[in-house]
Parts: structure tokens; sequence; C-alpha cells
């Protein structure tokens, strides 16, 4: 974790960061900031790292890997086969 500043929010809200915090965030004067509030604490990113975040998240598509659309779609139709072939109906065939 990294080191603890303190800040005050005046009466409108506000409040200002100090220059070692922004220089660490990488924002400069007019920058953005995602906040999260969450358990009674406040987090700040940004949405480059926020982006870089989601991606790690995720493995790159590369050429022959499957489509998760495509398995989503084939899962879906195994799916209504399986309803079909035990007589249950879908609701946009019901009466």
């Amino acid at each position: 974790m990294g080191r603890v500043v303190s800040v005050r929010v005046d009466a409108e809200g506000r409040l200002v960061l100090p220059e070692e915090v922004r220089v660490s965030l990488g924002v400069q004067g007019g920058g953005e900031l995602l906040l999260q509030v969450t358990e009674q604490e406040l987090r700040a990113t940004t949405r480059q790292t926020a982006l870089r975040k989601l991606q790690a998240m995720v493995p790159a598509w590369k050429p022959g890997d499957p489509l998760w659309s495509d398995e989503l779609i084939a899962e879906r139709r195994a799916e209504a086969a399986r309803d079909l072939a035990e007589g249950q109906v879908g609701p946009s065939q019901s009466s």
C-alpha cells in the first residue's frame, strides 16, 4: 500500500490533491479521475489504469482461437435442443 496523505475537503466538497499524488497517478491540472466508494473507502484511479487492469483480466484473442460469441451461441442452441427434447416450451412459444 502506498503512502497515506491527508487532504482537506472544503465547504463546497472540493479537495486538492497534493503534487506527489497527481504525479504518482499521472494526473495533470484539469485531468479526470474515476472515484469508487467501497465499504466507506474512496478509491481513485485514472481511466488508463482502469483499462489496463481490465485488459489484464481478459486474455487477448489470437487468430485461430475460438470466439466467445460462437461458444455462447453453441451453448444456447444445445440448451434449447435439450429443452425441446424434454418437451419444455420456452417463454416466446407459450400462449
